[in-house]
């Protein structure tokens, strides 16, 4: 899970669009850049939406049933970032990211009207 201060969508999605966390997540978990856990706390921790900035492990993550129980991945709401996309952290690919990400979640929002 990427905090807060984190680039690959963290700092964009908290600081930049002021989007919040899901009050299940421990604030101390999004005072850093990232934090680790298992797939067993993904369900406790998830929002409605998901972002996964690398394809890598998607195949290990389907495999699981937790995922396939997550509400972001029932109603299709993951967003997946290649890692080159949501890697850098310089102004330019901010704001590129953070309007990437701004346009996904407007057209979610539109399309299930």
């Amino acid at each position: 899970m990427f905090g807060e201060q984190s680039g690959r969508g963290g700092r964009n999605l908290y600081e930049l669009l002021g989007l919040q966390a899901p009050k299940t997540v421990p604030s101390e978990l999004m005072q850093g850049a990232y934090h680790e856990f298992s797939i067993e706390l993904l369900s406790k921790y998830a929002g409605d939406y998901m972002v996964l900035t690398s394809s890598a492990q998607l195949e290990e993550l389907q495999a699981d049933p937790v995922w396939g129980s997550l509400p972001a991945i029932k109603n299709n709401k993951v967003y997946i970032w290649t890692e080159e996309e949501s890697w850098f952290r310089d102004p330019i690919a901010l704001l590129k990211q953070t309007q990437d990400l701004a346009d996904w979640i407007i057209e979610l929002n539109t399309t299930s009207k």
